[in-house]
């Protein structure tokens, strides 16, 4: 619980309630007292307090000022961790007709979080909820529905502190705390899996595990509004991946942690930001007080803690032990021990190199690694399993002797470790690989006689089973499972092995025999809850085997027996999943089955999207009308939730999709011009009502970037001007001007207009002016902006900018591959080209079919064109064969080519490419394809070749006889000799 912050709604709240009780204020003497107290308060000084209020309770107890003085005495003591001393302060003042209802409130809200300090979590809860009673309309709502959370955590109530979190996050959606709520709501649904666990309830800890992940990716999403927050939410994310075995991912959340003095300068920014607020804004003054203290407590928490990049450093390790990469995981270690500042710190460290090297089966290298450690840590708990571990590695070594000496001291320095029943049964195979076959068999009686909690032996051998299969022992944990499954006298232990045999065999691909076992299992225990996940693991077995219709089958099954198990409406879904995904679509049974999973499993987290897959469906197939009324249902069914804002985007997608199926508008008749303009005022008032209705949500990025590229396509085909167009967006904007977030997105849509109408300066300015860390921008967005940052020469933010593209959006391809051409841009012209070099790689390997690909190899080109002449000529070719290229980017190929065959003296073929500009490009290239031409005649004459040069002038004066070059041409044409006879 160290992550929650069960002390900052004190202090978030302390100015408030310390004001409340000026107006109390009577008796001069007990005034002073009182406004000493409140001050000593407001500095954090608890002692101060106490003494202040003790003497004005003491000797002016009839006094207003005594009445308000009691309410922050019993505060006092709560800050001093004297909460038997808070309470009876406190409780009395509920009951006391002298007391206004203010203090009441005030007192009330104290005494629950006394009884919370004292870890009396029922009473806490009651404190609460007579509060939210009594004052449903008090201003410390929020903070109160937070601390009853808690305490139902506490007591293990987690539906109930899931309700009171999302309660206030409806009420509350724009409160300074609303993601220390999101954080919560993840940290309660971690804490209800691990009870399921611990009840052998699998698939209900899975789905409150992915309630849980999908809650703290809220809150990474939110690091740089609340950077510490961001930092805990990480962890948890890599502690829930962690324990799904899912390493490499667990690693990837810990390594994303930032370190202290990122966090810290975050966080004095934000304090920064508070204090100006709190200055520019008297009239907010309470709401403002509370957002600063709350973050200057933050700020203070960070600086009293060890640098977390620390712990996500041994967290690292941790991770890549478990991978097997033993040698990587003490490299992560020793390096991390250099920096580490804390006692805890340097043990984790130190473990991690002694599990390491155990793991690795280095017997020898671990023990000695484990005798440092115990040298400065001894028989710390952190290492218990250690003496299992290396025990173990000598067993597998044939070295029982060994063995035995480590688990044997195991069980003198950890009698009460959780491990010792797996020591005890390692100890008995040491014995009996050395044939001490009766001494094992004590060791076995033993263990029963020092377990009398234990389930019983069989509980034992399931659980050593369940071990082999995280471990991927499978041909063990399969023996032990059958073994269960044929002998167990425990029904529930004979019903779970029997089903972990199919489960075990899934795991390892054998589809095949693993369909045999979940048959059996279905048959032998045909109403076990656990039938219907071996119903949806053969039904998932058979879809890959192709044999698809089978698996419907089962999975209708699922949804007629058993449609109150979590993993019914799964099956429903798998099932409309496998129409839709048919070749071709089976369009009505895929709209049926989804249908019937939104009629059918309501409450389902799956129902939202079915409707919004019906709508897609109908979309492809071209009923817009129906897929619009569908999405229209997702809007009123779900108008709160973030899928609404996805179907509203999908409104304006669908009619600018079929405005593009109609074709080119500038050979439109009349009536097919209406149409068209029809349908664009059906996009462009979907994306309004987007702006309106979800001005925070990140479809609206999206639905700002179809805005500009429909008004962008009115200025081209004439309907109207870009001023007309800069009006729209004006009209946005202000609907935003309470909203600094769509305000910036906005104003980089307007940038992107610009930008796309050709004025890549002024869309540099306003997108400058715009940009935020903590905004959401869409990728074109983001793309426009880095690509004028690299026009205007800063290349350090086009590189910060790229990289948060593929951040933000690392499941684009699109947004992927812009990402590798800008930054390799960036890095190139910044003189980094051993850098740019890798992204230019990745997008001409991954990326072949974007249209940056030409551009990179341009660029490309004229960095090594100095130093490596034909691998830069190579790199131009490519371009010019490139049929995707823009002419002006082949322009500039072919005249970076024709400049390296002139430096080399080849008169010649440098006259053919520039030549070739004209050929290929003509008018597109501008200028330079009257240049080239001249220059390649001129180039032609040098090499002798009149008839070539010929060629070229007259092509000058009868292709850009207008151009500057004519002149010139027309003069050197008439200077060369006559063409010989039958020649032009």
């Amino acid at each position: 619980m160290d992550m929650i912050r069960k002390n900052s709604l004190v202090f978030g709240l302390l100015a408030y309630f310390v004001a409340f009780c000026t107006p109390l204020l009577q008796a001069e003497p007990a005034s002073d007292l009182l406004q000493k107290g409140n001050e000593s308060l407001s500095r954090n000084d608890v002692d101060g307090a106490l003494t202040a209020f003790k003497d004005l309770v003491d000797k002016y107890p009839s006094t207003a000022a005594a009445i308000s003085g009691r309410v922050n005495y019993g505060l006092a003591f709560y800050l001093k961790g004297q909460q038997d001393e808070a309470i009876k302060v406190l409780e009395p003042l509920l009951t006391d007709k002298l007391v206004p209802d203010d203090a009441k409130e005030t007192a009330t809200f104290y005494l629950a979080q006394a009884c919370s300090g004292k870890n009396d979590y029922e009473k806490a809860q009651k404190v609460y909820t007579d509060f939210l009673t009594t004052y449903p309309k008090s201003l410390s709502l929020e903070d109160v529905l937070y601390g009853r959370a808690i305490a139902r955590l506490m007591l293990g109530k987690h539906d109930d502190a899931v309700a009171d979190l999302l309660d206030s996050q409806k009420r509350f959606p724009n409160s300074a705390a609303k993601w220390d709520t999101q954080y919560l709501i993840g940290v309660v649904y971690v804490q209800q899996a691990q009870g399921l666990l611990a009840q052998q309830k699998k698939v209900e800890a899975d789905a409150s595990l992915k309630k849980s992940f999908e809650a703290l990716e809220k809150v990474v999403q939110a690091s740089d509004e609340q950077p510490s927050l961001g930092n805990d939410a990480l962890l948890m994310l890599g502690e829930i991946k962690f324990g799904l075995g899912e390493y490499d991912k667990a690693a990837g959340y810990y390594r994303r942690i930032m370190p202290r003095s990122d966090v810290v300068s975050k966080l004095e920014q934000r304090v920064q930001q508070a204090t100006k607020s709190l200055q520019s804004n008297p009239s907010q003054f309470n709401q403002l007080q509370k957002l600063k203290m709350r973050e200057e407590s933050k700020l203070a928490g960070v600086k009293s803690k060890a640098d977390p990049l620390i712990e996500a450093l041994g967290k690292i390790a941790f991770c890549l032990v478990q991978e097997n990469k033993f040698d990587e995981a003490r490299a992560v270690a020793n390096h991390a021990l250099k920096f580490a500042a804390t006692t805890e710190q340097n043990k984790f460290l130190l473990y991690q190199r002694t599990l390491s090297l155990a793991m690795q089966g280095q017997a020898e290298a671990a023990e000695k690694a484990f005798a440092d450690f115990n040298a400065k840590f001894a028989k710390d708990s952190l290492a218990e399993n250690i003496g299992l571990i290396l025990g173990s590695k000598y067993l597998s070594q044939q070295k029982a002797e060994k063995a035995l000496a480590v688990f044997e001291q195991a069980e003198r320095d950890y009698p009460q470790s959780k491990l010792m029943q797996d020591v005890m049964m390692q100890v008995g195979e040491a014995l009996r690989q050395l044939g001490r076959l009766d001494e094992a068999k004590r060791r076995m009686d033993s263990y029963l006689a020092k377990n009398p909690q234990s389930s019983n032996a069989e509980m034992v051998q399931f659980r050593l089973g369940a071990t082999q299969l995280e471990s991927k022992k499978y041909d063990d944990a399969l023996k032990t499972f059958r073994d269960l499954a044929a002998k167990a006298k425990d029904a529930s232990i004979k019903t779970q092995a029997t089903f972990q045999i199919g489960l075990t065999l899934d795991t390892t691909q054998k589809g095949a025999e693993a369909l045999v076992e979940y048959d059996k299992f279905i048959q032998v225990f045909p109403k076990d809850p656990l039938a219907a996940t071996a119903l949806f693991q053969s039904g998932l077995i058979q879809e890959k085997a192709g044999k698809g219709d089978d698996a419907i089958v089962r999975y209708a099954k699922i949804v007629q027996e058993f449609p109150q198990e979590k993993v019914a409406p799964y099956a429903q879904q798998a099932i409309a999943f496998y129409h839709m995904n048919a070749k071709p679509t089976r369009v009505n049974e895929a709209l049926g089955a989804f249908d019937a999973l939104f009629q059918k499993f309501k409450s389902s987290e799956l129902a939202p999207p079915a409707l919004f897959y019906q709508a897609s469906i109908l979309a492809q197939v071209g009923k817009t009308e129906e897929a619009n009324t569908k999405y229209q249902q997702v809007l009123s069914a779900y108008g709160s939730e973030p899928i609404a804002a996805d179907a509203q985007y999908a409104i304006a997608k669908l009619w600018h999709d079929k405005l593009l199926a109609l074709g080119n508008y500038k050979a439109f008749n009349e009536e097919r011009k209406t149409e068209w303009q029809g349908f664009a005022q059906k996009v462009l008032m979907a994306i309004d009502e987007l702006v309106s209705k979800f001005p925070d949500s990140a479809p609206v990025s999206n639905g700002l970037s179809l805005a500009v590229g429909l008004q962008f396509s009115k200025i081209q085909v004439g309907i109207q001007s870009l001023s007309d167009a800069q009006e729209y967006f004006g009209a946005l904007s202000g609907k935003a001007a309470s909203n600094p977030p769509l305000a910036a997105r906005i104003n980089f849509a307007k940038a992107g207009l610009v930008y796309l109408a050709g004025d890549q300066k002024m869309a540099h300015e306003i997108m400058r002016s715009a940009y935020s860390e903590s905004v959401q921008f869409s990728r074109q967005d983001l793309d426009r902006y880095g690509l004028t940052l690299i026009e205007a020469g800063d290349y350090a933010v086009a590189i910060t900018v790229f990289s948060r593209l593929i951040k933000d959006y690392e499941k684009d391809p699109y947004a992927i591959a812009d990402a590798c051409y800008g930054l390799g841009t960036a890095l190139l012209k910044s003189g980094r080209g051993n850098d740019a070099v890798q992204y230019f790689n990745r997008l001409k390997k991954d990326f072949a079919w974007s249209d940056k690909l030409h551009l990179a190899n341009y660029n490309l080109g004229k960095s090594v064109e100095a130093s490596k002449p034909d691998e830069a000529l190579a790199l131009y070719q490519e371009v010019m064969r490139a049929r995707a290229a823009a002419p002006n980017t082949k322009a500039d190929s072919m005249w970076a080519a024709a400049e390296i065959e002139e430096k080399r003296g080849r008169l010649a073929e440098a006259a053919g490419f520039y030549e070739a500009i004209d050929a290929f490009v003509g008018q597109l290239a501008g200028e330079r394809a009257s240049k080239g031409l001249l220059i390649a005649g001129q180039l032609y004459e040098k090499a002798g070749k009149t008839e070539d040069a010929r060629r070229s002038y007259q092509s000058v004066l009868t292709s850009y006889e207008s151009s500057p070059e004519a002149t010139t041409a027309k003069s050197r044409l008439a200077a060369l000799p006559a063409a010989a006879q039958g020649k032009k």
